[in-house]
């Protein structure tokens, strides 16, 4: 292993008791999780800084902040997993606070992650665990909106883009860990967040709805799970896209509900483009009132496997490559099989001659 070079001081500020360090505690040294690793320093108030240098680039390590006495600990219950960046460092930020009162969880000692090379997808009863939602990243602050049909329980994680589970962020922000979110509000639109360098997430229901139902064209759906359709809206202020927001629908006889929650600043005229894996873009306008709901349906048209925003040779040929192959076949492709049902036959040949020269609007 590289050197690993350690910032040290004495921490005598915040409820860490005085005169006590606390540590990134994990397998930093030949005796993993002793109390050797690198010191965090007090930057404000109750904020405390910690850099572990010298790593090796793409390595994971699993970690926490403790005193020596494991009296103070941050997450509690669990670790902290994260993955070395390319500057070869992992960098922790400690909130020495027991109980927050900013409305995000937990509710309690918090530890985030910073200067990651890395990203994080939404998943969980939400799409029967079966693959992620993409999250809107800024300075990593992973967010995006999903419809909630109905009034239940919902459990999710935060994992690695494309799903990867070997980091992964749940209950208590911790490490392999369930996080539950009990909602007790009508169905709709919830923002759900992932603060990563502050170590807090929360859900909260949406303002500025936008809602309707999206008819799929030439959608079967029999194929295993088919039954959650994964669309994009992409959000316009003029000629400025202004929000990206993944839908999540459900879809029944290839109709399902949904609904957009807006930036709370996003009002007036607003154009919203909606598309699919293989379906083109559809666009509308409405006009958005805050704290109100505007109403917009979409009838979305299927066979552009390739997304280039038109249904032409390159999509047939795409359908001829995975011609009869199923999931198990060597050439399957997903993209070509148009109506989702596990099968690339003459239905999704069909598909295409139907749409032929359709074109995004």
């Amino acid at each position: 292993m590289k050197k690993l070079v350690i910032a040290a001081t004495l921490l005598t500020l915040g409820s860490v008791a005085f005169g006590q360090e606390v540590r990134m505690r994990g397998a930093f040294t030949a005796a993993p999780w002793d109390f050797s690793g690198p010191v965090l320093t007090l930057v404000s108030g109750t904020t405390y800084d910690g850099l572990a240098t010298g790593l090796v680039t793409g390595t994971d390590y699993e970690f926490k902040v403790a005193t020596e006495d494991w009296s103070v600990e941050a997450p509690a219950g669990s670790n902290l997993r994260a993955r070395v960046n390319a500057a070869g460092n992992l960098h922790v930020r400690y909130f020495d606070e027991p109980a927050p009162t900013d409305g995000w969880l937990p509710n309690g000692r918090r530890a985030g992650l910073l200067d990651l090379d890395l990203g994080y997808e939404l998943i969980g009863n939400i799409t029967g665990w079966g693959f992620g939602i993409p999250l809107n990243n800024t300075a990593n602050l992973f967010s995006g909106t999903v419809q909630l049909q109905n009034e239940y329980e919902v459990k999710y994680k935060y994992r690695g883009i494309g799903g990867d589970w070997a980091y992964n962020i749940g209950d208590g922000f911790g490490q392999n860990s369930d996080a539950t979110f009990t909602t007790t509000t009508v169905a709709g639109a919830h923002l759900f967040e992932v603060d990563v360098p502050n170590g807090r997430y929360r859900v909260t229901a949406g303002t500025n709805l936008v809602s309707g139902t999206v008819t799929l064209g030439d959608y079967v759906g029999s194929a295993f799970g088919s039954d959650k359709v994964l669309l994009t809206a992409h959000v316009f202020s003029g000629a400025t896209e202004v929000q990206t927001v993944p839908v999540l629908v459900t879809p029944v006889l290839g109709t399902g509900p949904y609904t957009l929650a807006l930036n709370s600043d996003l009002t007036g005229s607003v154009t919203i483009k909606m598309e699919g894996p293989t379906w083109l873009k559809q666009s509308a306008t409405t006009t958005v009132v805050p704290n109100g709901a505007a109403t917009v349906n979409f009838a979305l048209l299927n066979g552009d496997s390739v997304k280039d925003g038109i249904v032409d040779l390159s999509d047939y040929t795409v359908i001829v490559t995975a011609f009869n192959a199923d999931p198990l076949a060597g050439n399957w492709n997903v993209a070509a099989d148009l109506n989702r049902d596990d099968i690339v036959d003459l239905t999704d040949y069909t598909v295409v001659v139907s749409n032929f020269n359709a074109q995004d609007n």
